[in-house]
C-alpha cells in the first residue's frame, strides 16, 4: 500500500484544483508498481479521515467508490486513475463556482 502522505497529497491536489501535480504523483506511485487498487484503497481511507467540507467529502467517496468498483471489474489502468484524477479535481471545481 502507498504512503498515507503520498495519497494525502494527490486529495489535497485535487482539491486545489491542481491537476497536472495530482497527476503527477500518481505517475510516481504507479511507476513504484502500486497496483490500481492499493492506491485506489489508499485514497479512500485517506479521503475518509481528511478535514474537508462535508459535502466534499461524500462527493470524493463517492467517485472514488465508482472507480474502485470499475477496477474490481478490472479495468485497473493507469487511465482508470487518471480519469478519477481528473473527475475528482473537476469536482472541486465545480462545487467551489456554486
Amino acid at each position: 500500500q502507498p504512503h498515507p502522505k503520498k495519497a494525502m497529497d494527490i486529495v489535497r491536489s485535487c482539491m486545489a484544483g491542481e491537476v497536472h501535480e495530482a497527476h503527477q504523483r500518481l505517475e510516481e506511485l504507479w511507476a513504484k508498481g502500486y497496483s490500481a487498487q492499493d492506491i485506489i484503497q489508499t485514497l479512500s481511507r485517506v479521503t475518509r479521515s481528511m478535514e474537508m467540507p462535508e459535502k466534499t467529502k461524500l462527493d470524493f467517496l463517492q467517485v472514488l467508490g465508482t472507480v474502485h468498483m470499475r477496477i474490481l471489474d478490472g479495468t485497473d489502468s493507469l487511465l482508470q486513475l487518471s480519469g478519477l484524477i481528473g473527475t475528482l479535481s473537476l469536482l472541486k471545481h465545480t462545487a467551489g463556482a456554486a
